[in-house]
This record gives structure tokens, sequence and C-alpha cells, in this order.
């Protein structure tokens, strides 16, 4: 996992540091089958050194959402979630939101930081959409389930995930999901 992340180590260390982590531990253990094949394509992790136990969420937390009613937004509430990178598409959902803005009433909330929101709050100024988008930044874990419910839509853009819980978190309150099909989000 951490070959993705902002960490300041080389690439090059990073997935050597991987490769022995991976050659060196009595069992490997992966969120999805897709990650399994990754780690057995881009790793040589052997099949029996592999176990699948999948991600889950607390269904006693994440119940379905009320009536629409609940949602007090103005236009189609399009809700995301996730570390603001480069990795998760978000400069496609700002273009697709520009698309869109003049031809339908749509709020688009983002919910995280990362080290690209100075960019994507720059895009999203230069595509004229800065009113319809509202970075919330980092929230708490209820203000998040809040998000969730009163969401039409939950977007998921991101062009590379391994595995995206958020999408199963989404999905477990009952609210719509558009995705790429990408990596574990299939």
């Amino acid at each position: 996992g951490f070959t993705y992340s902002s960490h300041p180590i080389p690439e090059r260390l990073k997935r050597h540091l991987e490769a022995l982590g991976f050659r060196i531990a009595t069992r490997v253990l992966a969120p999805s089958e897709f990650i399994g094949q990754v780690l057995q394509r881009e790793y040589d992790v052997a099949s029996e050194k592999l176990s699948i136990v999948p991600n889950g969420v607390d269904t006693a937390r994440f119940t379905p959402k009320g009536s629409m009613s609940d949602n007090d937004s103005t236009g189609v509430n399009v809700t995301t979630v996730s570390r603001l990178t480069e990795q998760k598409g978000y400069a496609h959902l700002l273009d697709a939101t520009a698309s869109l803005s003049d031809r339908l009433s749509i709020d688009v909330n983002i919910f995280g930081e990362g080290p690209h929101r100075p960019h994507l709050e720059s895009q999203s100024s230069e595509l004229g959409i800065d009113e319809v988008v509202t970075f919330h930044g980092f929230v708490s874990n209820a203000s998040l389930l809040s998000a969730y419910r009163k969401a039409d839509v939950f977007a998921f853009p991101t062009v590379y995930e391994r595995f995206g819980l958020v999408v199963l978190e989404a999905m477990a309150v009952g609210t719509p999901i558009v995705a790429f099909d990408a990596g574990g989000v299939k």
C-alpha cells in the first residue's frame, strides 16, 4: 500500500521494501480478488500464502437513509469522499461538473484533504464552478455518515484504486454510485 501514497522514500526503494515484505511474510491478506491477483502478478506472492479477507462496512452504523427529503441541497447533491491526490480523478469530476452545471442544478460536495486540493480549488475557479463545488476538508465520522445519507449520487472518479471502501459505505446507506470501472471498484 504505501507505494502509492506521498512518502518521501523514492519509488524504486518503496517497491523493493514491499517486495521484501511479501517474500518474508508467512501469510498475505488481500481485501479483494482483484488485489490478490495484483499481488500475485506484481510481487510474485505465492497463492498458498495468499488469503482474501474482504473489507466490510459496519451495517449497524451505515444504515439506509430516509426519504430524499433529507437532502437540504437545492440541486442534485453529488458527494464524494477521498484523499485529494491526482490518482483519485477529481479533475475529471470537476470537468464533468462544468459540462453539466449550465443544464442541471448540481451541488458537488468533496470531503477529504490531500496535496492536490490547491490545484483542484484552482481548477474549480478556472472552470467557473466554484459556486457549486464545496471542499469540506476532513470531517468527523458522524458528519461523513450524514453526507452519505444526504447525497443523491456518490461519485468516485478515481482512475486507479485497489479497493474503494467509501464505495461500500455509500452503498450501505443506499446511495447510488457513479464510478470508473477501475481496480477493486469493479
